[in-house]
């Protein structure tokens, strides 16, 4: 990969830019999930056209999700640490039935339940969009989903209502929500494709787009006070907020990965991009230059996340790799679940009722899928989409931790290409 250009300048809101060679930290950080985790900036998006359309490894049968018992393939490389206890058997419950098409009905001997095990419970399913949700963010009791309809929807946590529809003007790619900025990656498809921020400043009013992608824009993330964009361009571009103009400019860019920019991911003072190329690119946040490219998937770098000390890596080959900081981002731990012939579309960090981290990953064909960690002890199945939605696919595409927006006991939210969102929440087993 080559060495990103990354300018020195002014000040602003987001931050004084580089001193000295150095990025400061300061009023803009991104978004830190509890229990451990922290987040990318973007947890959805699309397919994309030619060579960074996304493929999994074809749709096949369900049984239920593997751990580290029967159902999937676990390999331990490196020094992941696990916990001693093993998962148990997990409940059968009918393949067809998550599908929507199963023939018995009444009569069929597995179990008909959108859930495998019972400590989550379905809190919430609101038909937001006609076309696929491809982000979803949230800022205090607000959730803002966008679309390829080519919207923004704000909900109100507490009614559950839509407060405001925004126009975009093109395809939805990202979203994210940080110093009182929300920002949307679009593509706009006249009179050329060209990719383009769309932010708006909750406190002034102002409204900027920032040009210089030429595809959709699949990831935003903040570090060091800079936003950072990434796109099905090939490219990741630096944007500094300039206070006298109330706008944001164009720092710098990072280029090297042979494929589009599908995730990003600030975490232990690096920056962290998944691309359609299949390989994760580690960049000097000081510099801007790429320190390593991770290789070890096969297909679409769909999301990244961190614990501890350790990032964490899904794909659409349909596998989940953990890599080591500590170790030069060596790979400790491959958990890939053979028997589920899909690939894994989305992923989010979350806590149980006891605390304890949860791996949430979202699947092409509907389901979701939990594992405690470090172990990847299962946890259980939940569905967010049940039938087949006409000429689209099943996709979850959008994952996100809730905290306890929604009451005492933790939650999530599932976003797919039905166009509907979910919320979950843990609650004691019956």
């Amino acid at each position: 990969m080559q060495q990103g250009h990354m300018g020195g300048g002014g000040g602003g809101h987001m931050g004084g830019g580089m001193r000295d060679g150095h990025m400061r930290d300061g009023h803009m950080r991104d978004n830190q999930m509890g229990g451990g985790y922290g987040a990318g900036g973007h947890m959805g998006g699309g397919h994309q056209r030619g060579s960074d359309s996304y493929r999994g490894r074809g749709r096949g049968g369900r049984r239920g999700r593997g751990g580290r018992g029967a159902g999937g393939h676990h390999s331990s490389p490196g020094h992941f640490p696990a916990d001693s206890g093993a998962g148990g058997a997990e409940p059968t419950v009918c393949p067809f039935f998550l599908k929507g098409n199963c023939r018995f009905g009444d009569q069929c001997k597995n179990k008909h339940a959108q859930s495998e095990f019972g400590d989550v419970n379905k809190l919430a399913e609101v038909e937001a969009h006609s076309a696929p949700i491809r982000a979803i963010t949230l800022a205090g009791n607000q959730l803002y989903t966008g679309s390829a309809d080519q919207t923004i929807k704000v909900w109100d946590c507490a009614t559950g209502q839509c407060s405001s529809t925004v126009p975009v003007g093109g395809d939805v790619g990202s979203l994210l929500f940080s110093g009182g900025w929300l920002f949307c990656g679009v593509e706009l498809s006249s009179p050329a494709p060209v990719g383009v921020i769309r932010a708006w400043n909750f406190q002034t009013h102002a409204q900027v787009d920032m040009a210089g992608h030429a595809k959709q824009i699949h990831a935003l993330v903040i570090a060091n006070e800079f936003l950072f964009s990434g796109s099905a361009d090939a490219s990741i571009r630096v944007w500094r907020f300039n206070a006298a103009a109330n706008t944001f400019e164009q720092a710098g860019q990072l280029l090297g990965h042979q494929g589009g920019i599908k995730t990003l991911l600030h975490a232990q003072g690096r920056l962290y991009s998944g691309s359609f190329d299949s390989s994760i690119g580690v960049w000097d946040l000081t510099s801007g230059v790429c320190l390593q490219q991770l290789a070890g998937h096969t297909s679409v770098v769909m999301n990244l996340l961190s614990f501890n000390e350790f990032i964490i890596s899904v794909s659409m080959d349909g596998s989940t790799r953990v890599w080591n900081t500590a170790q030069a981002h060596a790979c400790v731990e491959v958990f890939d679940d053979t028997e589920k012939a899909e690939g894994i579309t989305s992923c989010a960090g979350t806590v149980d009722l006891n605390g304890k981290p949860v791996l949430v990953l979202g699947y092409q064909e509907g389901q979701i899928a939990l594992y405690e960690l470090p172990s990847f002890t299962y946890r259980g199945s939940l569905v967010h989409t049940t039938t087949a939605v006409e000429q689209r696919a099943n996709d979850v595409r959008a994952l996100l931790d809730a905290g306890q927006l929604f009451g005492a006991a933790p939650s999530f939210i599932s976003a797919g290409s039905d166009g509907k969102f979910k919320v979950w929440q843990w609650q004691a087993p019956q």
